[in-house]
């Protein structure tokens, strides 16, 4: 068990620490990554849309599933960039991703938004379970 909490780091810091990781790793490893999706509010200056914003939130994580689950790292980084998302486990993601073999799946198997439970649009976090597997 390696537990490691994240803030901020560049790429290449995040490179460094997924070869590290490698050195210690073998077929039997787990790799469990907690993170939250999309933080819209003004709480979070995250408001890149105000009209049917559950939707544009949806998409918004969406995108940021489907670079994760391009396996490339670069192609997630590159995402975060563009669009200034929240996403606030982005970098253990980008590490995760480099930890993976090129030939993984990765499925969403479960996705809300927490808005949904009390209707309050105007602040909402999102939340993604993504499997991957061979």
């Amino acid at each position: 068990v390696i537990p490691l909490i994240m803030g901020d780091c560049d790429p290449h810091h995040c490179h460094v620490l997924s070869e590290a990781l490698l050195q210690v790793m073998d077929d039997d490893t787990l790799i469990v990554v907690s993170s939250d999706f999309t933080h819209y509010g003004e709480s979070f200056r995250y408001v890149p849309f105000v009209d049917d914003v559950a939707h544009q939130i949806r998409c918004v994580d969406m995108a940021a599933i489907d670079a994760i689950r391009s396996t490339d790292v670069r192609t997630f980084q590159d995402w975060i960039q563009n669009n200034k998302n929240t996403i606030c486990g982005r970098h253990a993601i980008a590490v995760a991703l480099e930890l993976l073999p090129s030939n993984i799946n990765i499925d969403c198997v479960h996705y809300a938004q927490s808005a949904e439970m009390n209707g309050d649009w105007s602040h909402s976090v999102s939340y993604a379970a993504l499997v991957a597997s061979e």
